[in-house]
């Protein structure tokens, strides 16, 4: 049996994208910021994390909710969809903290009580792109709960940033 140039030209570019496809797909999280806004679903950050990671690797990663999608990150309506409570607990698990914008909470009249754990609120920077004090840091908020790498940081408040 042969193959024409063209057919093998063929075999091999689909085998090149399926490789690729799978090295993206085994990228590690590690350092990563997801945001879940209007354009990339909570439902697809979510895939995302399952995708990335694997069980046992306890890297730190963050997601950032954003926009509409903050009213998915509740408790009520985790009640109706177990499946993004169990999203939620697997982020724990796999090294990721959720966070919820905190403008869009305000907006959409969400308290940090409504926040589905283990989720927390994170201010983007203020109007001129800076915070309440000579650091990245609001002067109300707990370091421990954030990344310490600034680029990181940077990243969050900016997720959250000239919203609401």
């Amino acid at each position: 049996m042969s193959f024409g140039r063209t057919t093998v030209c063929c075999i091999l570019a689909s085998a090149l994208t399926v490789a690729m496809s799978m090295t993206r797909a085994d990228q590690p999280l590690d350092g990563t910021v997801l945001v879940a806004d209007d354009a990339f679903t909570l439902e697809d950050v979510m895939e995302e994390v399952l995708v990335k990671r694997r069980p046992g690797r306890v890297t730190p990663f963050w997601v950032v909710i954003a926009g509409d999608q903050v009213k998915l990150a509740t408790k009520a309506n985790g009640m109706a969809d177990h499946a993004l409570v169990r999203g939620f607990d697997l982020v724990r698990q796999y090294g990721g903290i959720i966070y919820a914008c905190e403008s869009d909470m305000v907006r959409l009249g969400v308290t940090t009580g409504d926040l589905l754990p283990p989720t927390e609120p994170v201010k983007g920077f203020g109007p001129d792109g800076t915070t309440d004090t000579d650091s990245v840091l609001y002067a109300d908020e707990d370091p421990t709960l954030l990344p310490e790498s600034m680029t990181q940081l940077r990243r969050l408040r900016a997720a959250c940033s000239g919203r609401g």
